[in-house]
């Protein structure tokens, strides 16, 4: 029972069932989801760590594209050098000595190009057919793989998913967290959702945080003195109290939006879209067509500088 502070008697204030029901709902948050976020971090610092070594390992083949222009550029001019002689010479408008350059100078010039093109070639060659084995998921294509759970036949997926039996374990949080976010955010199975618990951390977070909203609003409405009599305390200690909750107050609700916004940047479909566009659209959608045709310009090169030379 609290008195009036204006004089009309006392009346009940339910802080006891109040105190109550947020001591529940901050005893479930037990650690405040520090567990959840600490295996969410070791699945995401592992991803990035991933990501980060493919990017350096695609970095690190940065002087091939300019490499390749260049030798290209020389074997064309050469060539046409080369045709310019053939030309005259057919139409006997070639000297000896431009005749001899041709024989002594450019044409080992033009083999040792050729040859580079060739070896150019056999390397374009093989990152087709590597290409091709994991757009079409190779040997594990429609195996029931346990990162997947479904059987998925003749996809980047399959080899996703056996690149992740391969290089990890089912228990690591990378792999779970790997498996949802390529596989089509699917739940259950070893492809639950990473990020379940918190979701459900959240709305446990705001829970509490509406109980203590509650409770601050019933005992700011009352009288301090009135309140510290009825508690058996004095009005700095109160104070102190209700400032210690105030400021709890304040850490659940930047606590919600943090993680609202953690949950929100790894949102599934979001990051799984992403996925699809790199692995379908990408490697498997114009970066097949280019090495296709690379790999075919390239061999009719070849091919042409060979006769050329016979």
């Amino acid at each position: 029972l609290v008195t009036d502070p204006n004089g009309y008697g006392s009346k009940l204030v339910p802080f006891g069932y109040m105190a109550n029901t947020l001591s529940s709902d901050l005893e479930y948050l037990g650690d405040f989801g520090l567990s959840r976020a600490l295996n969410l971090q070791e699945a995401l610092e592992a991803i990035s760590a991933g990501l980060y070594a493919l990017s350096d390992d695609v970095n690190g083949y940065a002087w091939f594209y300019p490499s390749a222009i260049a030798l290209l550029s020389i074997l064309d001019a050469v060539a046409l050098v080369y045709l310019i002689g053939i030309v005259a010479a057919a139409r006997e408008r070639s000297s000896a000595a431009f005749q001899r350059v041709q024989t002594w100078a450019l044409l080992p010039i033009f083999v040792l190009l050729i040859v580079a093109t060739t070896v150019v070639c056999s390397f374009f060659s093989i990152v087709t057919v590597m290409n091709a084995d994991f757009c079409t998921g190779g040997s594990a294509a429609g195996i029931r793989s346990s990162a997947i759970g479904i059987n998925s036949v003749g996809s980047p997926d399959d080899s996703v998913a056996a690149i992740l039996d391969a290089t990890l374990y089912p228990t690591d949080p990378a792999y779970a967290a790997v498996a949802h976010f390529t596989q089509g955010c699917r739940q259950g199975g070893d492809a639950a959702d990473p990020l379940g618990d918190l979701h459900l951390l959240t709305t446990k977070i705001e829970a509490a945080t509406a109980a203590q909203g509650d409770f601050i609003r019933q005992v700011m409405a009352h009288d301090a003195t009135a309140l510290s009599d009825a508690l058996g305390i004095g009005p700095p200690d109160l104070l102190t109290v209700l400032g210690k909750i105030s400021d709890l107050d304040e850490a659940l609700a930047s606590l919600v939006s943090q993680t609202a916004n953690a949950t929100e940047a790894l949102d599934c479909p979001s990051l799984n879209g992403a996925y699809a566009d790199v692995a379908y659209s990408g490697v498997c959608g114009a970066g097949s067509r280019a090495l296709t045709w690379m790999l075919a310009c390239l061999g009719a090169v070849v091919v042409s500088g060979l006769a050329i030379v016979t």
